[in-house]
């Protein structure tokens, strides 16, 4: 009497294929149209990261290459001659079952993380024409933002926030506020760039800020305009989300082009690292505009950092 053996169909191959689709479709670059170049982070070099997923692709296909290879032997068995044979070779289909399930769902757990992180980096840079691209972060960065967040003192942040936040120096916060303020943002204001959906004044333009007023000149000639944090560095040093994130998530929500604005540079400086509430001189209905935004800009960014925080935990 012949038997066949466990010899495994083409779902494996099918699967495999369809996940490898999946990472590219995802990892599919920006049109070229809405593409900047990514400026070097200017503390320390940046390394080249491995391509996500890589070694639960690799364990997917080394899986793959192994049932080709148990279908590819002969599996038609005389029994009761050759049960012994027919046995381990329907063991061998089991255990290959076995491990090909294991490899998928790593590979699919991997491709809904990087699925999710994708989601979360085009909120915080919108991929429109003429948006900032995200900024990288080199491993002297990393370090100092990890260190900085471990000299932290106990109980930070305080709970009670004022509209002027501050990390005045010598203080134990400072560190982390340095190493995350350093070379952010860095969008040059004489380069145009589409933030909040609007491209960089240019002289002459109306300054919303102050009705009848119009932008003024730098001494180059360039419009005397920069791209302001609508939610500073100083306020998000007092939010304790931030906190709790990862160097590299506390990078990536700190330079956000979402949370970025061009306005008036002398605004901007009175504005400091405070909120537009406390500007004097400057339009009532402006005002209570951007203390909306603020509102709404903070409320997004902590909930993009609480689902961080569900994804991949805290630092």
């Amino acid at each position: 009497m012949r038997r066949g053996g466990g010899s495994l169909g083409a779902r494996s191959a099918a699967l495999v294929a369809a996940l490898v689709a999946a990472l590219l479709l995802l990892l599919a670059p920006v049109p070229a149209a809405a593409q900047q170049p990514v400026p070097p982070d200017p503390i320390g070099q940046q390394e080249p990261e491995p391509p996500p997923c890589q070694g639960q692709l690799t364990a997917a296909e080394a899986t793959k290459q192994k049932i080709d290879a148990h279908n590819a032997r002969p599996h038609q068995f005389v029994v009761p001659r050759q049960a012994a044979a027919l046995q381990a070779y329907d063991a061998e289909a089991a255990a290959l079952n076995a491990e090909q399930q294991t490899t998928l769902t790593a590979l699919r757990s991997c491709l809904l993380q990087l699925q999710n992180r994708l989601a979360i980096r085009n909120e915080l840079h919108p991929q429109v024409t003429g948006a900032p691209p995200p900024l990288t972060i080199s491993s002297t960065r990393r370090d100092a933002i990890r260190k900085g967040r471990d000299g932290l003192p106990a109980g930070w942040p305080p709970v009670n926030v004022s509209k002027r936040p501050a990390v005045p120096r010598g203080t134990p916060a400072r560190p982390l506020y340095d190493a995350i303020r350093q070379g952010n943002p860095k969008i040059n204001p004489d380069v145009d760039a589409v933030l909040q959906g609007r491209s960089r004044p240019q002289v002459g333009d109306p300054d919303p800020s102050r009705p009848g007023r119009q932008i003024q000149a730098r001494s180059n000639g360039n419009a005397a305009v920069s791209a302001d944090h609508i939610i500073t560095i100083a306020r998000l040093m007092y939010t304790a989300e931030f906190i709790r994130l990862r160097p590299d998530d506390m990078w990536a929500v700190a330079t956000a082009a979402s949370n970025l604005q061009w306005i008036a540079s002398d605004v901007n400086s009175m504005k400091g690292s405070g909120s537009m509430s406390v500007v004097a001189g400057i339009d009532p209905k402006w005002r209570a505009d951007q203390v909306a935004l603020e509102k709404r800009t903070l409320a997004a960014l902590i909930d993009i950092m609480k689902r961080i925080h569900d994804t991949y935990g805290e630092g």
